[in-house]
Parts: C-alpha cells; structure tokens; sequence
C-alpha cells in the first residue's frame, strides 16, 4: 500500500489491514475469486450469483425456488418449469397454464339441518384441456363420517370448460347443544392437466346447531387440577379425605364467588397411578364441576372458570397446582347432579 494523509495506509486491491499487510479472501490476485469487493474488514461482499467466504461459489438467484425451477449448474442459470418464468422462477406465466382452481369463497357457516351444502370452485385463466382439483378434508372440531361427508374427492373440468363447479359436502344433524359447533376444513391438495392452485386454496366449513344458543343457567365447566400433595395422606373414603374434598370445594367456591354447592368435586386420583413417583410426579389430580349458576349469562359463567384458574396457578393461593385445563362441557345436562 501506499502512505496517504493522516499517516494512513491506502492499500492495493488485494489487500486490507492498518499496514496493508493482509491478502483478501481469494489471494491479492483474485481478491473476493473477482466476484466481490473486499472491504476494509477483510471480508468479502459478493457480486450477485456468488456466495462463500471468497465469493468462490456461483448459485441461482433464490435456488430458482423450488419445484418452480431447477439450477443449472453450468450455466448457473434457472431453468423454470412452465408455467414460472423469471431469473428465478418466481413470475407465474398465466397464459402458459391450463386454469387457475381456487374456492370461490373461503368460510361457510351452516346450520346443522342444512342436509346439503354445495361448495364452489372456479377455474379461471386458460381453458385448455382437461383439468382437475384434488380435494382432501381436514378436521378441526367436526369428524368426518360422523358430522359430515365429502361427495367427491375431485372436481373435472374438460377440455374448454371453465367457470365454476361445486362440490357437495353432506351435513349430518347431530342434534348438537345448542351453542355448540363443529369445524372442519375443505382443502384443494392438487391439480392436474397443468392447471395450478389459487390463493383460495382452503374453505372452513363451520355447523353449527341450530336449536338456539346457551344461557348461562345451562353451562357447565368441567376442570381437571393438580395439586401438590400426596395422595397416600390421603387415605379414601375416610373422614379425612371428606374433610379434603369439603375444603377444596369451599376453597374454589370462594375463588369463583359462588355458592359451595355449585362446586362438586368428581374424583380425586394420584397424577401418576403406578408407583413408585419422583418428586415431579408426585401430586393428586381432582377433577370438578362448576354448575350452572341461575341468573349468569354463558360469558359470566366462562369469567368464573377463568378466575379460578388464575386462583389455581398462583403459588401463593391457599390450593396451588402444577397445571390446570378448563373446557365447556356441551353434553352437560343439569340433571346429572341435581
């Protein structure tokens, strides 16, 4: 390098460091492999195409996103699968396809009676030749063959056709509690005949009942408490373990500001029933229900379930636990603990 002003080095390309000392990555005859520009770091900043630590390696732009395109590893270029076009296979051709297969919506919500319901797909863009979408289901809440059926697993179009078809998805009336739903989802897994896949590419389905909605004098919360004690002090169907299960209810009576007899305690079990127990294992699971509480809307009574689940994971609470899960109990019927 050369001396410069301030008695700082300016070094020849190829070079880096306060004395100019250092060889770029690549050697001081090819710094970056002459693919890059060394900066005053020493590192080497790659032209596009190259990476490495001395720009030695050429790659595709993107890799050519795959499956859209493929890399050529002599030219280095992409070579894209029709109908992707671009330096890296990231521009869809429309023209070049055979229709573009997407929902014509992508929510539905029916009620339970409806028997039938008829879910449109559309084929837009090219009409040539013959093309198909591939439906597959997917369950959320819903149970395929218990809640619904799917007619077909695949929509035609023949050679010209475009427009929309529909898909027929059969309902079936579970008498479900009122308030209650089931959710499942419609989803085009493939296409064929060169056609591609849309952005609507999913359909959530939601029945739900059709008999009215909950009110609070008809909710249920089921909840499942572990607590950090062990169970052999316990003994069963003993005074004490009365006197446990008395208390518990009382203690999460207060928690939810409801009468005691609005909490009835289920079953009192070991979290882990084959001994012997580590030190995390050990722990009794009781599992409870907070029933329906006259004059509370639905929304009263989940508020409720909430505040004893945040009792229950406070470790300073008179009946700490480990972990706690709370769920609406919709095959709830208030007879069950009258």
């Amino acid at each position: 390098g050369s001396s410069t002003v301030a008695s700082q080095c300016v070094c020849d390309p190829g070079y880096w460091g306060p004395l100019c000392a250092n060889e770029c990555p690549g050697g001081a005859q090819s710094p970056c492999s002459g693919h890059g520009t060394c900066g005053a770091d020493g590192a080497c900043y790659c032209h596009k195409g190259f990476v490495g630590a001395a720009c030695q390696s050429p790659v595709c732009p993107h890799d050519c996103n795959p499956p859209n395109g493929v890399c050529n590893t002599t030219t280095w270029t992409c070579e894209c699968a029709s109908p992707w076009t671009g330096e890296d296979c990231s521009h869809m051709d429309v023209s070049a396809a055979h229709g573009v297969l997407e929902f014509g919506q992508e929510a539905f919500v029916v009620d339970e009676s409806i028997a039938t319901l008829s879910i449109p797909i559309v084929r837009g863009q090219g009409v040539s030749g013959r093309v198909s979408a591939l439906l597959v289901t997917h369950d959320f809440t819903a149970s395929h063959g218990d809640d619904y059926e799917l007619a077909d697993n695949e929509v035609v179009w023949t050679d010209g056709q475009h427009g929309t078809l529909n898909v027929t998805v059969t309902v079936f009336d579970q008498n479900l509690r009122r308030g209650a739903t089931r959710a499942f989802e419609v989803v085009i897994a493939n296409a064929t005949g060169g056609a591609l896949i849309g952005a609507r590419r999913r359909a959530t389905v939601t029945i739900r009942s059709d008999d009215g909605t909950l009110t609070g004098d008809e909710v249920a919360v089921e909840m499942i408490v572990r607590l950090e004690v062990d169970i052999n002090t316990i003994p069963d169907a003993s005074a004490a373990r009365t006197a446990f299960v008395e208390q518990l209810e009382a203690d999460i009576a207060a928690a939810a500001n409801i009468v005691q007899e609005r909490v009835v305690v289920l079953y009192v079990v070991h979290s882990d029933p084959d001994p012997p127990h580590t030190s995390a294992q050990r722990g009794v699971l009781v599992g409870f229900v907070l029933l329906p509480v006259q004059g509370r809307s639905e929304s009263e009574i989940i508020s409720i379930a909430q505040d004893v689940r945040t009792m229950i994971k406070d470790r300073d609470s008179a009946i700490y636990k480990g972990s706690v899960t709370a769920k609406i109990d919709t095959r709830y019927s208030p007879h069950w603990f009258v």
